[in-house]
């Protein structure tokens, strides 16, 4: 149970209230992480960002636009946001957990068992953040403010960077949007995971996302999720695929099984996380690249 919880109008006085409470507060987005067994014990101020404007999911040349706010329901309802998207989120708990799950969440906890993080991967999405105002200004960020704000003025240092920079080094201030490039025509996705049941909390999901050149790949990006502590991108095996005829599900197994470290937990052994890495994401590649024919087709 927390004793302070605040709910600032604006995202300055957020990062003031973040900056003034030190590392033991926590931004409040849907709260189903911080209402959860998982987050048990901490009793630190809560900072709400319900009133921060920040549900909105627009379209915008070249790219969707999703404010932090914008909750996994909405994502799965919203036919602008790219199918795999769309189709991750649904993987993320029920529709109750869906209500209030929010995508900043999802990003701000780092979530490794959940399928949007790998997903967004593949889509190669980037996040912009409002900073601490220490008195700089990123490139850019007179504009990105008046997005962050509405227009209302308050302008606050920020940034875009990449998902993937972000998931390595964390977040410095407050996630407000993220940036979900519009996929080229005839560029297939495809997800696959693995859950003791239909309703549990997955413990491994790929992601994959690819072009087609004649009968080769083009462009591959792959992503797991639930390796270890964040959902990661594995580059040796996107290289060894760039420009190659698809391989038999074997031998991509063996590539992704030499290219994951996982560890040991209650969910499973490394042994057996590596080897279901190595069955996902080759089941993943495969509906990625039946999905190019089917873009074509479209």
């Amino acid at each position: 149970m927390t004793r302070e919880f605040h709910r600032p109008a604006t995202i300055a006085a957020a990062l003031t209230l973040k900056r003034d409470l030190g590392a033991a507060a926590t931004f409040l987005a849907g709260g189903t992480l911080v209402n959860s067994s998982r987050f048990s014990g901490r009793t630190g101020p809560l900072i709400s960002l319900d009133g921060l404007d920040l549900g909105r999911l627009e379209a915008r040349p070249g790219q969707i636009a999703l404010g932090a706010g914008v909750t996994l329901q909405a994502l799965v309802e919203a036919p602008v946001v790219p199918a795999a998207l769309r189709q991750a989120a649904l993987l993320v708990g029920n529709r109750n957990i869906r209500n209030q799950a929010t995508i900043g969440g999802q990003i701000g906890a780092m979530e490794p068992h959940g399928a949007l993080l790998p997903a967004l991967l593949t889509l190669e999405a980037s996040v912009v953040e409002a900073l601490p105002d220490d008195g700089t200004a990123a490139p850019g960020a007179a504009d990105l403010a008046r997005e962050m704000t509405g227009g209302d003025g308050q302008g606050r240092s920020s940034r875009v960077r990449s998902l993937e920079a972000v998931l390595e080094s964390g977040l410095e201030g407050l996630l407000c949007w993220v940036h979900v490039p519009v996929p080229s025509g005839g560029r297939g996705s495809g997800l696959a995971r693995y859950a003791r049941t239909a309703g549990d909390l997955s413990l491994l999901h790929a992601a994959v996302s690819l072009g087609r050149d004649g009968d080769r790949l083009d462009r591959p990006i792959v992503a797991v999720g639930g390796i270890g502590p964040r959902a990661v991108r594995l580059a040796t095996v996107e290289q060894a695929l760039a420009g190659a005829v698809l391989p038999a599900p074997g031998e991509i197994a063996t590539a992704v099984e030499g290219a994951v470290d996982p560890r040991s937990d209650v969910r499973g052994s490394a042994r057996f996380k590596r080897y279901m890495a190595g069955v996902l994401v080759a089941d993943a590649l495969a509906r990625a690249w039946k999905d190019t024919f089917e873009e074509a087709g479209r």
